[in-house]
């Protein structure tokens, strides 16, 4: 739980994003320098960048950053607005939970079955981040609401716009 805690998926997703940049350089330069293109790289930038949308995705739970309409929850009282950001997290986690869930049989299913190109690397290997994904976004909505939670017992209105610390 302390590693799920420490994980920075924001930062693994920014390297990720610099992997494909050099990825599609190697592809570019050996498509038109040496006129000879790599026939892997396609297949590794789509899932690098599957491993980065997930991440970043995951990395935007921390900071609610997340696109939310707000224009209901900030005509109600902060009571109001944080059993509503309470009951929302709670659904939110029970279907992270159940797409965890899923995340890990998808990849226990495909782990004898390797990428088309690239075939010493099993499928399981793009399905993994969806439980890794899961567990990091758990872990951020369980912080948040405990967040919230404390503050608001301890009479301060809760923001709901700042950082959760995790």
């Amino acid at each position: 739980m302390r590693l799920l805690r420490r994980f920075d998926e924001g930062t693994v997703a920014t390297l990720l994003m610099a992997g494909m940049l050099l990825v599609m350089s190697a592809q570019v330069t050996s498509r038109y320098v040496f006129n000879s293109p790599l026939a892997w790289t396609e297949e590794a930038l789509r899932y690098m960048y599957v491993w980065m949308v997930f991440l970043g995705g995951s990395a935007a739970f921390s900071d609610r950053g997340h696109i939310a309409m707000t224009v209901f929850s900030d005509m109600l009282p902060p009571r109001g607005r944080l059993y509503l950001h309470l009951a929302t997290d709670t659904l939110l986690a029970a279907y992270v939970g159940l797409l965890f869930y899923l995340g890990a049989q998808a990849t226990m299913r495909y782990h004898h079955y390797p990428l088309s190109v690239l075939d010493w690397v099993p499928y399981s290997v793009v399905y993994l981040v969806i439980p890794i994904s899961c567990a990091t976004m758990l872990v951020r909505i369980v912080a948040r609401m405990k967040r919230d939670w404390q503050d608001h017992r301890g009479d301060s209105t809760p923001d709901f716009s700042q950082k959760a610390v995790v």
